[in-house]
C-alpha cells in the first residue's frame, strides 16, 4: 500500500470526503508553545511588528513595505525575503534571522513552509482577510516553536467585511488544523478534484460532501463492484454510466493545459 504524510488543507479534506483516499488521522503536536492568536483592525496607523504580505503583491511592492518598517522598527536590524530572492541569498537571511542577528523578518508568504526558527515569537499578517483559513494556520505554524510565549496578529484592513471577521475569528479560537481545515471548506468550497480551480463547491447534482459521507461510502464501494465486474462498463445496464463517465472526462481534460 502506497502512504503519503498530507497536512490538513480544504482539498485535501475534499479527496477524504469524496472517498477517494482512504486515511487515518495521525497528532503529533509539536513540543512548543502555542501561539496565541489575535485579530485587529487596521484604522490607518502601523504597528511594530513583524509583517507578512501576499505573494501576489510581488517583489517590489514587499520592498517598498520593507522601507516603511524598516523605519518604524529602527534601529532594529531587519530583513527582506520574497520569492524572487536566489536561494543563496535566502539561505543567508534565514541563517542570521534563526542566529538573532536579524530581529525582524519582513516576508511575503515563501516563509509559509520549511520555515523553522524557534526564537521567533511574534507575526503580524497584514490584510490576513485575503488568505484562506488554512494558509493563515500554516503561516501561524511559523511562530510558537520553541519555548516563548508567541503571538500571531491578524491585521485586517477597515473595509473587511463581517464574513471576514466571523472567518478570522475561527483562528482566534481554535489551533486545530483538521477543525480550520474543514471551516476553510465550508466557507471556501474544495474546488476541481481533476480540474484548476482551488476553491468553489463541486458540481454535484444531489449530495452534500459534508453530511451524506455515508451515502458516498456506499456509492464508492458499489461503484468499486461494478468496477470489477464490468471493467468498460459494456454491459447494457452500465451503459449510463460510462456515457457519464466519458463526459466527465472530457469536462475535466478541457480544464488541462
Amino acid at each position: 500500500m502506497n502512504k503519503l504524510s498530507l497536512d490538513p488543507t480544504p482539498s485535501n479534506l475534499r479527496l477524504f470526503t469524496a472517498l477517494l483516499l482512504n486515511f487515518a488521522i495521525l497528532i503529533t503536536p509539536i513540543a512548543a508553545v502555542a501561539a496565541r492568536t489575535e485579530r485587529s483592525e487596521s484604522r490607518g496607523q502601523r504597528s511594530n511588528r513583524e509583517s507578512v504580505r501576499s505573494e501576489e503583491s510581488g517583489a517590489k511592492a514587499a520592498a517598498k513595505e520593507f522601507a516603511k518598517w524598516q523605519e518604524l522598527l529602527a534601529p532594529m536590524p531587519c530583513a527582506l525575503l520574497h520569492g524572487r530572492i536566489a536561494p543563496e541569498e535566502k539561505d543567508g537571511i534565514m541563517e542570521k534571522f534563526r542566529r538573532g542577528e536579524t530581529k525582524a523578518l519582513i516576508a511575503t508568504t515563501v516563509i509559509e513552509v520549511g520555515i523553522d526558527v524557534p526564537n521567533a515569537s511574534i507575526m503580524l499578517v497584514e490584510s490576513a482577510e485575503r488568505f484562506g483559513l488554512a494558509q493563515l494556520h500554516q503561516l501561524r505554524g511559523r511562530i510558537g516553536r520553541g519555548a516563548h510565549k508567541s503571538y500571531c496578529i491578524l491585521l485586517t484592513g477597515s473595509k473587511a467585511d463581517d464574513d471576514a471577521k466571523t472567518k478570522l475569528n475561527i483562528l482566534a479560537e481554535t489551533s486545530d488544523g483538521f477543525a480550520i481545515a474543514e471551516a476553510d471548506l465550508r466557507i471556501r468550497g474544495p474546488g476541481d478534484i481533476l480540474g484548476t480551480a482551488q476553491s468553489g463547491l463541486p458540481p454535484l447534482k444531489i449530495g452534500d460532501v459534508f453530511n451524506d459521507a455515508e451515502w458516498m461510502k456506499l456509492a464508492r464501494n458499489h461503484a468499486f463492484l461494478i468496477s470489477e465486474r464490468d471493467p468498460q462498463l459494456l454491459q447494457p445496464e452500465h451503459a449510463t454510466f460510462r456515457r457519464l463517465l466519458t463526459n466527465a472526462r472530457r469536462g475535466a481534460l478541457a480544464h488541462v493545459s
